[in-house]
């Protein structure tokens, strides 16, 4: 019977794990598309990947996602590094039903469109 719940944890560990890879924030997202080709400022888009995101002067390791039930989005640990400081937040990445991206950490929450 252990070996049944056992089975069933790991089984719903690995369906949470591919619907996780199946959220697709991966690319640029800028405050409008005029930004999309912004250089050397810190209005350039916004670079997320797989495991992380890329911001002006900063990158955020994304760790430990949370899907959020009936949500088209997810919950991260983010571990950040930039000018020499590392800290952690809590972060929110949200893909709209518009297409835009809601990223929220603790300082701010912003709406964002993928660049082409």
């Amino acid at each position: 019977m252990t070996r049944i719940f056992a089975l069933i944890i790991a089984v719903s560990s690995l369906f949470n794990a591919a619907t996780a890879q199946t959220l697709n924030f991966a690319g640029s997202w800028a405050h409008n598309p005029d930004s999309c080709n912004v250089t050397n400022t810190d209005l350039i888009p916004m670079r997320i990947s797989d495991t992380s995101i890329l911001f002006y002067e900063s990158r955020c390791e994304l760790t430990n996602p949370v899907n959020i039930r009936d949500m088209n989005g997810q919950l991260f640990d983010f571990v950040c590094t930039g000018e020499g400081e590392e800290w952690g937040a809590r972060g929110l990445l949200l893909l709209n039903a518009d297409g835009t991206l809601t990223y929220s950490s603790s300082d701010q929450t912003i709406i964002l469109q993928r660049c082409e």
